[in-house]
């Protein structure tokens, strides 16, 4: 029985020293992460960023851009335009059937729906 009391004191003492091992290893890291936040804090210089937005990539976007409009435009009023004859068509093809509603064709109910 003492052998095997012998045996755990020698695994507690070894388990011991890994976690005192670690612990001495945190703290080194935390004082080297202190010590780099400090060295950070006191680093007052200042980084700019400028880019020039002139020249030829611009003048095209924007030429771009313009032609998208004008072409957007132009099929604004072709679709009004559309809209305007189908609505004349249909103006007509009612003023027809009001003349003569024997041409008009006969709906059956389930056409109707």
């Amino acid at each position: 029985m003492n052998k095997s009391t012998g045996g755990d004191m020698d695994e507690i003492m070894q388990l011991r020293e890994a976690v005192e091992g670690m612990e001495s290893r945190h703290d080194a890291l935390m004082e080297r992460l202190i010590d780099a936040m400090r060295k950070q804090a006191d680093n007052s210089s200042n980084s700019t960023i400028t880019f020039n937005a002139g020249g030829i990539g611009v003048w095209l976007a924007a030429s771009a851009c313009a032609v998208m409009l004008g072409v957007n435009m132009v099929l604004i009023v072709i679709l009004a335009d559309h809209s305007r004859k189908i609505d004349d068509l249909g103006d007509y093809i009612h003023a027809i059937y009001m003349a003569a509603p024997s041409l008009k064709s006969v709906e059956t109910p389930h056409e109707a729906r």
